[in-house]
């Protein structure tokens, strides 16, 4: 007997293949780690197909509706990928990574009410999920509850201290709240993990200057402009700090 996907012999009783891993049976895993092959090997036509065979074999299975929702997102296909995950959703309300999936597809819809209900729902499901946390804050930033996206990067942070991106988002809302030396905070710690980057400096140097703190500003700003010399906006409040 040989194995239906590469062609191996297979020793009587094989329900895998020691040779490609698939299973020997035509059943959903079959298909399901078929498709899984077809995405990394850059098919997503070929996946797509075989997420649908493998529902042909379990109807209504979350776990392939949620990698088949995936593999819609990643095409852009966002009105498939919705119809999709609120399937799995509604099939599994437990699957914490239906949820999430599909509060990308909403923000990326600019539904931002939705995509905020579902990353709520994958954190009450999945409290470690650190990416909810991080895209909740953002699109509480984006539609101005500053102090709620304080709380979720806040949230993120004392998970994750690495997150990086997420002290820089911070440092945008306290700052828009007027909460400079927090600002100053967030964008040193950006500078301190990742001194390459040019937009940190620049946003570090107009907090110290928010302060009162010219130097430090000036030293930020000049920084800013050394890794990014097309940074008018950091020029102009450079020049405006040399001529006071």
């Amino acid at each position: 007997m040989k194995c239906k996907n590469c062609d191996f012999e297979l020793a009587p009783g094989f329900r895998f293949c020691p040779h490609c891993g698939l299973p020997v049976d035509d059943c959903w895993e079959s298909h399901f780690f078929a498709a899984v092959l077809a995405d990394f090997g850059g098919d997503p036509d070929g996946a797509l197909e075989k997420y649908r065979l493998a529902l042909a074999s379990d109807p209504g299975n979350d776990y392939v509706l949620v990698h088949l929702g995936q593999t819609h997102y990643h095409r852009g296909q966002l009105n498939e990928a919705v119809a999709v995950l609120e399937e799995a959703a509604k099939t599994n309300p437990h699957s914490a990574p239906a949820h999430y999936f599909l509060g990308l597809c909403h923000y990326r819809a600019a539904r931002v009410d939705e995509a905020i209900d579902c990353f709520k729902k994958t954190l009450a499901l999945e409290p470690g999920a650190e990416h909810s946390y991080y895209w909740l804050g953002l699109m509480y930033y984006h539609i101005g509850k500053l102090k709620e996206a304080i709380k979720a990067f806040d949230q993120l942070l004392a998970r994750n201290p690495d997150f990086t991106i997420a002290y820089y988002q911070r440092g945008l809302a306290n700052a828009r709240l007027g909460l400079k030396e927090d600002s100053v905070a967030d964008f040193e710690k950006v500078v301190e993990k990742n001194p390459r980057s040019a937009q940190a400096y620049a946003q570090l140097g107009e907090a110290y200057f928010s302060l009162g703190d010219n130097y430090r500003a000036a030293e930020a700003l000049k920084k800013a402009l050394e890794l990014d010399p097309e940074d008018n906006k950091s020029k102009a409040v450079l020049d405006l700090l040399y001529s006071g």
